[in-house]
């Protein structure tokens, strides 16, 4: 029978993971950096219609080039994160570059509704430290499922008692319905 070996781990190996560990980082940070670089390019070609100097007949056929193929809704994305962010709330990239670019789209929303820096700090903090289920509890954003609006609710399994503990409402905010 062959033994495992794979939870062996030699110095060698272990200086190896963290070199790439290390590495893998820089260049994440390096990618967030490079979108909202995008983001700041895209919007203005967008807003200063210069892919018309280009020969494309719309912001939609520039983007679907096959030189860019930058789809629409990704598009809007970056450049939303560009002007919230950056333009409105004077973020640098630097600090952005500490989120990945998805979290801080899934922030978007709440930010646009702020009232003020604090604010969007705070969700930048929350988008910052916590994982992507738990932001989107923490947030609150409503995910549309047919005419059912619902709300993420975290829950807990307790080994004791062998039941679930739901974290945010009541027992009787409970729905009972079958389908």
């Amino acid at each position: 029978m062959k033994q495992n070996t794979s939870k062996i781990v030699s110095p060698q190996k272990s200086e190896l993971a963290h070199k790439y560990f290390t590495n893998l980082k820089q260049l994440v940070k390096q990618q967030s950096v490079l979108f909202l670089d995008t983001g700041r390019i895209l919007k203005v070609i967008r807003d200063e219609k210069y892919y018309e100097h280009l020969d494309y007949e719309s912001w939609t056929a520039f983007l679907g080039d096959n030189q860019i193929g930058i789809g629409q809704s990704t598009a809007y994305a970056y450049i939303g994160i560009y002007e919230e962010f950056v333009m409105k709330y004077g973020f640098s990239f630097e600090i952005l570059s500490e989120v990945p670019w998805y979290k801080l789209q899934y922030i978007l929303p709440s930010v646009r509704r702020s009232k003020d820096i604090t604010e969007v700090k705070e969700y930048f903090d929350k988008a910052k430290s916590l994982s992507r289920s738990d932001l989107a509890i923490e947030v609150n954003e409503k995910v549309e499922e047919g005419v059912v609006t619902t709300k993420l609710v975290k829950a807990f399994y307790h080994d004791k008692c062998k039941k679930y503990r739901l974290q945010g409402f009541s027992p009787e905010d409970v729905c009972k319905c079958k389908d």
